[in-house]
């Protein structure tokens, strides 16, 4: 998904904690939301900020030690950063489809993911 489809990108200064911002987009007007999340922290805070959190396991960040060492709930973690995508993807498309969400892109020192735009079925 380029940045021209979103509906507005909030960038996260370094330093700045995202449970703070995810919570602040959270009160302002969402009734779901959903993180995609890279690390273990951000998972973890967009979990306290009453989001669901989807994320990959992939290289040195296995399952196995996103569920035991970065007790990350086994339910939010998918087997590749594909499947991951997919899923986040399958999740808000049938409310994008409808123009009923709002597509924000929180946007991390050194971000890099292009995540494609789901298609309609």
């Amino acid at each position: 998904m380029n940045e021209a489809d979103l509906d507005f990108v909030v960038p996260i200064p370094v330093g700045v904690k995202l449970f703070k911002i995810l919570s602040a987009m959270r009160s302002a007007r969402y009734r779901e939301c959903l993180l995609g999340a890279d690390e273990v922290g951000d998972c973890h805070a967009a979990v306290h900020a009453g989001y669901e959190s989807l994320m990959a396991s992939y290289g040195f960040d296995t399952n196995e030690r996103l569920t035991e060492r970065g007790d990350v709930p086994s339910a939010c973690i998918y087997d590749s950063p594909l499947k991951a995508v997919k899923a986040i993807g399958q999740r808000i498309a049938p409310y994008a489809l409808k123009r009923k969400v709002v597509t924000c892109g929180l946007v991390g020192a050194g971000s890099d993911i292009n995540i494609p735009a789901p298609t309609q079925a």
